[in-house]
């Protein structure tokens, strides 16, 4: 700690990964500390296909996840402080904007 300036946004700060090897994503402080990972294989809610990116919409701690095997973008929701609380997939959608044939 320096002793200056406002340290409080760096503690709850998160650095979000996209894994695509393993179909997920994985969270981290700003200081190099594992938070969780969360996902899976697969095309349901919570689970992805090869995700290739993550960005940020606000700063409610929403996100988008592109995924480039299953074409499409999910929107999640981190609603966790530090690691409490998995993040929740909120919402998912093709990138055609159709539903995936079954």
């Amino acid at each position: 700690d320096s002793g200056g300036g406002d340290d409080d946004d760096d503690d709850e700060a998160v650095l979000v990964v996209s894994d695509l090897g393993n179909d997920r994503l994985s969270l981290w402080t700003l200081q190099g500390n594992f938070i969780a990972e969360y996902g899976s294989f697969g095309t349901g809610l919570g689970q992805f296909g090869s995700p290739t990116g993550v960005s940020f919409l606000d700063d409610n701690m929403r996100l988008v996840v592109t995924e480039f095997g299953n074409d499409r973008l999910t929107l999640l929701h981190l609603n966790f402080k530090a690691s409490e609380e998995q993040p929740q997939c909120i919402a998912s959608a093709s990138a055609a904007g159709g539903a995936a044939d079954g």
